[in-house]
C-alpha cells in the first residue's frame, strides 16, 4: 500500500496519530503528498482555503476570494481530524491535538465579507 519511504515517514509520527490515521486513509494520502512542499510565502494569496472536519464531504468553512462561508456541522463533539485545503492541496492537518502539517505559516487569507444564508 505505501512505499518503504512513506512507511518510514509515517512511522515517525506519534503513536496516537498513527492509530487515528488508520481510519482516515485520505488524510494519510494528503499528508504524504504535501509534507515535502514548502511553507507558503507571506506574499502568497490563497484564492481558496477550506477547512474540513473528519473528512466530511463539504467544508465546515471556506474562504474563496475573500468571502467566508460556513456549513452546518455537528458542534457537539470536537473533530478528530482538521484539514485545511488550499489552491494546491493540503496546507494544514491536525490529528487530535497534534499538528502534523502546517504550510500556512500563520498567513491565512484575508476575509473581506461573509456570506450569510437566510432561510
Amino acid at each position: 500500500m505505501f512505499t518503504p519511504t512513506e512507511q518510514t515517514v509515517l512511522s515517525k509520527l506519534p503513536q496516537e496519530v498513527q492509530r487515528i490515521l488508520k481510519d482516515y486513509p485520505t488524510v494519510v494520502e494528503n499528508y504524504l503528498m504535501a509534507r515535502s512542499l514548502p511553507v507558503l510565502a507571506q506574499s502568497n494569496e490563497l484564492g481558496l482555503f477550506e477547512i474540513y472536519y473528519d473528512c466530511a464531504d463539504i467544508p465546515a468553512m471556506a474562504i474563496k476570494k475573500g468571502v467566508l462561508t460556513t456549513n452546518k456541522i455537528n458542534g457537539d463533539t470536537p473533530p478528530t481530524i482538521i484539514e485545511g485545503m488550499g489552491d494546491d492541496g493540503a496546507v494544514f492537518i491536525q490529528v487530535g491535538d497534534c499538528v502534523i502539517l502546517n504550510r500556512v505559516g500563520g498567513h491565512f487569507p484575508e476575509v473581506r465579507s461573509v456570506l450569510v444564508e437566510v432561510g
